[in-house]
């Protein structure tokens, strides 16, 4: 989704049906509107306007994605398809539409937010996604090129601009606990 941003300078000019009906025109026409500009003026006369400036941009609105559950230590609690017991994290969607994660990131590493750009894997509404950190990305899209520290780290999520959309920073896994939010993607990190 886009939100078209504006706002309305204004130096200098008596205020005038124009500017009221060209402000007005604006906003009937963007239709997703965010808005800002001066304050409503009081009972006195409004102070005199001579330039009015339009500034507007564009700004994507990504969808909510979390970090949800994650084992560092995967002794032999969960296994990949190929047998092998490897580290794990999982994506939730607490949206109403799916996600594809086509572009969006995973990292540890705080200096390289786009250390493994996602291939194109839909998390359903409401849903989640089990992602393998195994640092053997030929195993397939749900393979990712690390590995977690069991020891600790930092793990960000980042949209496909390189908006940071969820950070975790953990300290040392015990072998085959699940560290995990409660309820999925809200509640605080537990064990």
């Amino acid at each position: 989704r886009w939100h078209l941003r504006y706002s309305v300078q204004m130096k200098g000019l008596r205020h005038s049906g124009l500017v009221a009906l060209l402000v007005a025109l604006l906003v009937a026409l963007s239709g997703c509107v965010s808005s800002g500009g001066p304050a409503a003026p009081g009972p006195e006369e409004p102070p005199p306007i001579d330039e009015v400036t339009f500034v507007h941009g564009l700004t994507q609105v990504w969808p909510r994605l979390h970090l949800n559950e994650l084992m560092a230590v995967n002794g032999s609690t969960v296994v990949d398809p190929t047998g092998r017991s490897s580290d794990w994290i999982e994506l939730h969607n607490p949206g109403e539409e799916a996600v594809d994660l086509l572009g969006w990131a995973l990292s540890d590493d705080l200096e390289d937010p786009a250390k493994h750009e996602l291939d194109s894997m839909e998390i359903p509404p409401g849903g989640q996604l089990l992602l393998w950190a195994d640092d053997d990305p030929a195993l397939g899209p749900d393979h990712l090129r690390f590995s977690l520290d069991g020891l600790g780290e930092t793990l960000g999520l980042y949209a496909p601009d390189g908006t940071t959309i969820d950070l975790l920073g953990f300290g040392r896994q015990a072998s085959d606990i699940v560290l995990g939010r409660f309820p999925d993607g809200t509640g605080d990190w537990d064990l």
